[in-house]
């Protein structure tokens, strides 16, 4: 996750263990019952509203599982959905990771 190999050690545990500002909570979404309320919302939102498109902010840094089955169902439900993800790399490999077909998605 975190680029910087120069970030100082507060930096690097706010990246991964928390958010930015208490403002933004971190959700548990290896919780199955709020997983599910997660994606069953989104499948709600895409129906109500009829969009076709969706900009996942910052991707890369919840629960990998949860963002692969999230995609996965939201895809099974909207086959020609189209979900473009955020993701703070500054790499080429590591923004390949992260590619349709790539090991970063499923």
């Amino acid at each position: 996750y975190g680029s910087d190999p120069y970030a100082s050690d507060y930096d690097s545990d706010k990246l991964m263990n928390g958010w930015f500002v208490p403002e933004m909570p971190d959700l548990n979404q290896k919780n199955e019952l709020l997983a599910d309320y997660l994606i069953q919302n989104t499948i709600w939102w895409i129906e109500y509203s009829g969009i076709d498109g969706i900009r996942m902010d910052t991707y890369v840094y919840p629960d990998q599982e949860y963002m692969a089955r999230w995609a996965k169902e939201v895809l099974e439900a909207y086959p020609n959905f189209n979900i473009v993800g955020e993701s703070w790399v500054n790499t080429v490999p590591a923004e390949a990771y992260w590619q349709y077909d790539g090991p970063g998605v499923d």
